[in-house]
């Protein structure tokens, strides 16, 4: 067999088998997938009692720019009624936003504490300030200590494999379901994405809570 023979019939074993490949991989994602029906509430942070009628998931990213603005109003629907809406936080940071897990981590930090929301908020708020950092890290210990954390322990569970753990099984639990952009939102295990007027997530929570009864 000549050289050029050879070389032809190489790039074609190697083809078939990128090809082979992909289609492996195709099959495993889609055999992962879960139905919203099944959507687990027991994990997550969540604002509201676990009694609630209504929960709302969000799987989000803090350095969106969408999340960012969709952020007081999803919390405001909460405060407005009180015990019937359960809010919950999911992690998906997007792999094109370079302190989309960084700051995934901060927050999830920052829980271990018992200051998520406090923290959720101020990574919002502030996204401007660190999301073209190239170590926002030093930023995140500030917020910390504005939130009177235990900022050498912050640093610690930053760094830790568990908190990463946490955040990427967010992430894969999230792919399962079939989310692809944020924030995603499931209210009721109804999938809504994008931001809401304070109006039209009332009218999601009354619909959502006339279907319990």
């Amino acid at each position: 067999m000549s050289g050029d023979a050879k070389f032809f019939l190489g790039v074609a074993v190697a083809a078939v088998l990128v090809v082979a490949g992909i289609v492996v991989f195709s099959s495993h994602k889609s055999s992962s997938k879960v139905s919203a029906d099944s959507l687990d509430y027991s994990i997550g942070h969540k604002l509201g009692p676990d009694s609630a009628p209504v929960k709302i998931v969000e799987f989000g990213d803090f350095q969106c720019p969408a999340c960012m603005s969709a952020r007081e109003n999803f919390e405001t629907v909460q405060k407005n009624n009180g015990d019937k809406v359960q809010l919950i936080f999911r992690h998906f940071p997007l792999p094109q936003h370079k302190n989309g897990l960084k700051s995934s981590l901060a927050a999830e930090a920052a829980g271990k504490q018992n200051k998520f929301w406090p923290m959720y908020d101020l990574l919002y708020i502030n996204q401007t300030q660190w999301e073209q950092l190239d170590d926002p890290t030093d930023t995140y210990v500030n917020y910390a200590k504005q939130l009177d954390l235990n900022t050498d322990q912050f640093k610690k569970d930053m760094a830790d494999s568990a908190t990463k753990k946490a955040v990427t099984d967010d992430s894969n639990y999230g792919q399962a379901l079939g989310v692809n952009e944020t924030p995603t939102f499931y209210v009721n295990k109804v999938q809504y994405t994008g931001g809401r007027s304070v109006a039209d997530w009332q009218k999601l929570v009354d619909q959502a809570a006339a279907t319990t009864k």
